[in-house]
């Protein structure tokens, strides 16, 4: 393991509206790096408990009906047209609800909100005898401080040759690597993943990876990177204020136009991999 870096927690917890004291054991928490797995954790940081979430989600942003990496599991369920889907952490059912009518579909979940969410949606929740020929799992790994224990669960649920779609935030992105993203840290990530991080997971599984997908950047990642290095920029300009007005009106007129999508790496991707014999 490297240490990376070294994090303020006022940094982190200034972000929230709320205590979050709770989840950090001292001032301060180490990022970390395997050197084998390229997986990034972190210590003296607890993960986020359901009340923490339960806040959360009450925030408009915070779910979307509509990812785009939920396209791209579509499409690959269209293509492997599995007998049954579980979707671990299913939160409000928004992907389940959109396959529902079409493949037989059940839903894990341990947040009691999204329990009854999923409920009045008709969603059927997972029991320990089912098993599966297709998993898949969007935003949730990166929440876990167990790695093991959820790929256990999901292996456990998972039929011999059946598939698991794995869908996290991409740490080597351009928008992880230029902005300090508080959602990225404890106590909401526990962990950050790059392509080989989730091609280890495959080889620690046994698993075949069959497929990965990457975001293209979204117009507000990109808005977010360029105001992040004009501000570097103007640092210690005594004109900053000025500046700061004037370049929010030019990007509301040019920046669509100067926006091309797939030239950068985007916020999340995605990793489908064959459960082998």
């Amino acid at each position: 393991m490297a240490k990376l870096q070294t994090i303020d927690v006022k940094r982190v917890s200034s972000f929230y509206k709320f205590d979050v004291s709770k989840f950090f054991l001292s001032d301060s928490f180490d990022i970390y790096q395997c050197l084998e797995c390229d997986i990034k954790s972190f210590d003296r940081a607890l993960p986020g408990d359901s009340d923490f979430y339960d806040i959360l989600q009450e925030l408009d942003y915070y779910y979307e009906e509509l990812k785009k990496e939920f396209l791209f599991a579509i499409k690959k369920i269209g293509e492997l047209n599995p007998k049954n889907i579980l979707e671990v952490g299913a939160g409000r059912g928004y992907f389940l609800k959109k396959i529902k009518n079409n493949f037989s579909v059940k839903a894990s979940e341990l947040s009691e909100k999204s329990i009854q969410h999923l409920k009045k949606e008709g969603i059927e929740l997972d029991t320990p005898k089912d098993i599966y020929d297709f998993i898949c799992s969007f935003q949730v790994f990166e929440h876990v401080d167990d790695i093991k224990g959820i790929l256990d669960f999901c292996d456990k649920k998972l039929v011999s040759g059946g598939y698991i779609l794995i869908s996290v935030p991409n740490n080597a992105s351009e928008y992880f690597q230029e902005i300090f993203c508080c959602l990225d840290y404890p106590p909401h990530h526990m962990h950050q993943y790059s392509k080989k991080s989730l091609e280890s997971i495959g080889r620690v599984m046994n698993y075949e990876v069959i497929d990965y997908w990457t975001e293209s950047i979204r117009i507000e990642h990109f808005a977010a990177i360029i105001r992040e290095k004009r501000e570097i920029i103007t640092k210690n300009s005594k004109y900053r204020g000025i500046i700061k007005k004037m370049a929010h009106l030019l990007d509301i007129v040019l920046l669509p136009y100067f926006f091309y999508e797939n030239k950068f790496i985007g916020h999340t991707h995605t990793m489908v991999y064959k459960k082998t014999t």
